[in-house]
Formats: C-alpha cells, structure tokens, sequence
C-alpha cells in the first residue's frame, strides 16, 4: 500500500535502492567540496597554518630528508645534517651535536684507513677489525635514533616558520623615544626638535650628528630687513637679547650675548649654533659654560675644545634708581 505524507496527503512513490543511492551521492557532494584543499598556481595545496603543516604527510617527508646524511653514510655523515638544521634554527644544541658527530665520523675515517681489514678474497681477522666493526654498528644504530628523536622538534619549528625569507620580510622603523627636558613645558616631539633630535628616525642616534637626518622642523636665517627671533616657550615669557656684533676670532666669548656668527667663529656648525641659541632662550640666560654641553646637546669632544673661549659674563642688570632728595636752592 503506497504511503502518504502528512502534509499534503499525497502518495509518495517508491524508490529503488538504485535512487537511493544517487541522492546519497549527491549529498555527500558538497561534504567532499568543502574539505577540499585549495591549490597553489603551481599545483600544491597551499597550507597556511603550522597544523596543516604537520599533518601533510608529504611535507614531514620533504623536510625530513636532513636524516638520510646519517642513514645512507652509516653514520660518518651525520654531522652534516645536523649543521644544515642547526645552521637554518640557529641553534646552540644542534650545532654542538653536529660537532660531535663530525669528530665521530673524522675519528672512524682514520680508524678505518690505520687498521687492516684485509681484502675481499682474503680478510683479515683480527681484534682491532672486530671492535672497529662493533663500534661503527653502534654509531651507525645511534645516528638514527638521534637523527629521528631530533626530527620532531626540528618539524615542529620548521611548521612555525613563514615562507617569507627573514632578509625579505618588511622592516617598520620604531619611532625614537628622546628624553625630554623636565621643567620646559614643551611637548616630548617640540623639545627633541629644539634640542636637535629628528623627530621621524628610525632610532636614537648612536653618535651625535650635528645635522639631523629628516628634521621636521629647520630654523631660517635672519633677513638683512627684518631681524630674526628665536623660538620660545609661550608658556613663559622669556626676554630676548639683541644679537650683538661679531667677536674677535680669538678672543673669549659671552655665550650669554653672543649671536649666530659669533658662536659659528668658535668652530660650531650652524646646527649647534643655533641650538646654543634656542638653549638661552628658553633658560634666559647661561649660568655655567658647561650648560652648552648638558641642556643644548653640544657634544663632550666639541665643548672641550672651546671651553677656553667660553665666558658667562653677567647679564646687564638694570641700574638701581637713586633715591630722591630735595634739591636746596641757596
């Protein structure tokens, strides 16, 4: 009697089992499309996770090939695969290990070469012979249980590691922390400006360079119409000095009134000229020659070789105004 559905109450025809069998085919259609491992251009499944690594049977075999050096070489030749995977982890253990086979395999060498095994037709026995023999049957039997016992470690980094080559792999500069002055009120990015540090480089110089590399910020030199103001801190109101005339080249300098042409006739670059300049006005004035060296950068070896001509005179303090007294008129 042909069965009925509850739904609709219609008779459902009979299926053979040959139907049956084509609708589980297509069933399992999609089941089959969706573990599909996509390929490469070339032809190879790309595997982008170290567990798709390790499980592909076809790429252990691939990497594991390092062995076949101790195996096919009954063991005089381990050393050089563990140099090929200590050389590409860079490891310290590896390397060692692969030390000692090669001293293992030089010493067989020569053992073999010393002690007469006789030929073909007519071998020698001897007791020599019988331990070199026993001896390279244990190294031969212990280069492959050390080589197999390191395979697995050595699959696991390998799986961990990127396809991308660590020389070609895009470097990001990190961008350079300067220690900012305490006390100025400026910003870290203005204060590593003003003290002649680039604001962008890839990191903290390692020698000081009078000129920075890619500076944000490059002071203009004064017009012949208009004179040129240092930059201050406009949290502070900070006088500022007319730039007197040039000194002499070899006489003593005031750092405390010397303009840019004057600290440049000490042997500074206009870098560090400047600097020294942009230093007082913030401070004000300068209390000791060696406040070039602490608060405007200027490098040791520079100061030492102007301190001589250095001089902090006293800044123009303005006169006392005398007392007023009666005028008497006789």
């Amino acid at each position: 009697m042909p069965r009925r559905c509850r739904t609709h109450r219609k008779p459902l025809p009979r299926r053979t089992t040959r139907g049956i069998a084509s609708d589980l085919r297509v069933l399992r259609r999609p089941h089959r499309r969706a573990h599909r491992t996509h390929l490469h251009p070339t032809g190879r499944p790309t595997m982008t996770s170290p567990e798709e690594r390790l499980c592909s049977r076809a790429w252990r075999l691939r990497n594991s090939a390092w062995v076949l050096w101790g195996i096919l070489s009954i063991g005089l030749l381990t050393f050089v695969g563990f140099l090929i995977i200590g050389t590409r982890a860079r490891s310290k253990t590896w390397l060692v290990s692969a030390a000692g086979w090669g001293v293992y395999g030089i010493g067989m060498m020569i053992a073999m070469s010393n002690i007469d095994t006789g030929t073909k037709q007519h071998p020698v026995h001897s007791t020599a012979n019988s331990i070199l023999s026993v001896v390279m049957f244990i190294g031969w039997a212990g280069a492959i249980v050390h080589t197999l016992y390191i395979n697995r470690p050595y699959l696991k980094w390998k799986a961990h590691q990127t396809t991308t080559p660590w020389y070609g792999a895009p470097t990001t500069p990190r961008p350079a922390t300067h220690p900012a002055s305490t006390g100025t009120g400026l910003t870290p990015e203005v204060d590593a400006t003003l003290r002649g540090y680039p604001t962008n480089g890839p990191s903290a110089p390692a020698a000081w360079s009078p000129t920075p590399a890619n500076p944000a910020w490059q002071p203009q030199p004064p017009t012949a119409h208009q004179p040129w103001t240092p930059l201050t801190n406009t949290l502070s109101s900070v006088p500022t000095y007319p730039q007197p005339t040039a000194a002499a080249a070899t006489g003593p300098v005031d750092i405390n009134s010397a303009g840019l042409h004057d600290l440049q006739q000490l042997g500074l670059d206009p870098a560090a000229a400047q600097a020294v300049l942009t230093t007082r006005a913030r401070l004000g004035r300068f209390t000791a020659p060696d406040q070039i060296m602490t608060e405007a950068a200027i490098p040791p070896h520079v100061y030492l070789s102007i301190k001589d001509r250095l001089t902090t005179a006293a800044s123009p303090t303005p006169s006392s105004p005398t007392s007023p007294g009666r005028k008497l008129e006789f």
